[in-house]
């Protein structure tokens, strides 16, 4: 099982997330477990149903017993989402590669 990686840009808002669901949807259409990095590089900010999709997006991969990182975020993005409290417990790493090594273990 290989992990997937998700890439989101712009505002994370009511609009662009519909889109992107569509994309995770993609990922997780199996029973296997959902290994995924979520690339947050391009991402500005995370409005409140940003914050509803990712933590949906969390609880389909526990669901699966699957595991969930973020890559690649700026420091207000970062800032954003850990101020939330919803994801405390989702890791967050500098590169793809520290990811891979986390989502394979």
């Amino acid at each position: 099982m290989t992990a997937k990686t998700l890439y989101l840009n712009g505002i994370l808002d009511k609009e662009t997330c519909e889109d992107f669901y569509k994309q995770f949807k993609e990922i997780a259409n199996s029973e296997e477990a959902i290994l995924i990095q979520i690339s947050l590089h391009q991402v500005t900010a995370v409005k409140s149903e940003g914050m509803i999709f990712l933590t949906s997006i969390l609880k389909k991969v526990k669901q699966t017993q699957g595991k969930m990182c973020f890559i690649e975020a700026k420091p207000k993005v970062h800032d954003q989402i850990l101020l939330s409290g919803l994801l405390y417990n989702v890791p967050f790493f500098s590169s793809p590669a520290y990811a891979q090594r986390f989502l394979s273990t």
